[in-house]
């Protein structure tokens, strides 16, 4: 996996998430597993599934596909719909039902985070912040 995703990963293998173990695509490893197409799960961000040049199986995760839960696009790659998107009533909802120790709302490109933290602290009790801005994006702060 890319260095920024192995980062945020290694976060949540911290708050108790089994994830087994990760290697950097770019390390001696991580080349091995895919060139040999040993069975792994590599992720990459949906822009660069054109220039990941393997053979093994491919799913691609999208909130862009509205027609099917489940698409063929090409040979041994698949894409899955899923929308990380929600109504406020909705996230709101399932914050409650998963019962956080703390939540950390994105503030990144549309910058109301801080007023659904403020709210989720406010109606639910679960103590809860935005990740700031841009010029800060790492999870590290927040443990």
């Amino acid at each position: 996996m890319p260095e920024r995703i192995l980062r945020i990963s290694e976060v949540c293998k911290r708050h108790g998430m089994n994830l087994g173990d990760l290697t950097l695509s770019s390390d001696e490893q991580g080349r091995e597993l895919l060139d040999k197409n040993l069975p792994c799960v590599a992720f990459y961000h949906m822009n660069k599934r054109k220039s990941i040049e393997v053979s093994n199986f491919k799913i691609c995760v999208s909130g862009w596909e509205f027609q099917l839960p489940c698409k063929k696009i090409g040979y041994n790659e698949h894409l899955i719909a899923l929308s990380d998107h929600s109504d406020f009533d909705g996230l709101v909802e399932y914050i409650r039902l998963s019962n956080p120790k703390k939540v950390i709302t994105d503030n990144y490109r549309v910058r109301h985070g801080s007023i659904l933290a403020k709210e989720i602290t406010r109606r639910l009790g679960i103590p809860a912040e935005a990740m700031p801005n841009r010029d800060c994006y790492t999870l590290e702060k927040f443990f």
